[in-house]
């Protein structure tokens, strides 16, 4: 195929971060209500997910579970709080960076595709046992309101030179943000 044929396709992903989940990514800093807050179409997706199950005869209290799961899933991964084997922590990372950690922990995918960050150091922050060096009570923060000048128009992080990043620390490094 030729390179025209292919940059003429739009970039569905890039459109829907923009104009729907931006709106989820403004928490930079989470807190367990950031969970739920979604762009109405995101949100309607989301919630509606539950409804798969009807067609195959599901009693009308399963969906209803699914969508109480799906609430307050959403709220416990964006809490903050660390508990032994819950890894809220790499996704505070993904809300701090934005281009890392997409996938659910126990699922490698991110390893596989290149995007997780993070080390074993803090795996013993997700588990509560203390690594050599580690302190397990150090949670990540975005150090400011996210601005053009930190985040591309995609949504990836950028360093203070203006390139994306691929390895870094797990810890983000204090940047210098404008109120706009």
């Amino acid at each position: 195929m030729h390179p025209w044929k292919t940059s003429s396709v739009p970039d569905v992903g890039k459109f829907l971060y923009r104009h729907v989940h931006s709106l989820h990514h403004k928490s930079y800093n989470p807190t367990a209500f950031s969970g739920t807050s979604m762009h109405p179409v995101e949100s309607t997706l989301y919630y509606s997910a539950c409804l798969i199950a009807v067609p195959f005869g599901c009693h009308p209290t399963v969906v209803l579970a699914c969508i109480f799961d799906c609430a307050v899933g959403a709220w416990l991964g964006h809490d903050g709080f660390q508990m032994p084997g819950n890894c809220d922590y790499f996704h505070q990372l993904h809300h701090a960076h934005f281009d890392c950690n997409y996938g659910a922990s126990p699922v490698p995918i991110d390893k596989w595709l290149g995007t997780y960050i993070g080390d074993k150091s803090d795996l013993s922050k997700v588990w509560g046992k203390k690594a050599a060096g580690a302190d397990v009570s150090e949670t990540p923060v975005h150090q400011g309101p996210v601005s053009e000048t930190n985040v591309d128009k995609v949504g990836g992080a950028k360093t203070d030179a203006g390139v994306k990043t691929k390895k870094r620390s797990a810890s983000p490094a204090p940047a210098a943000h404008k109120e706009e």
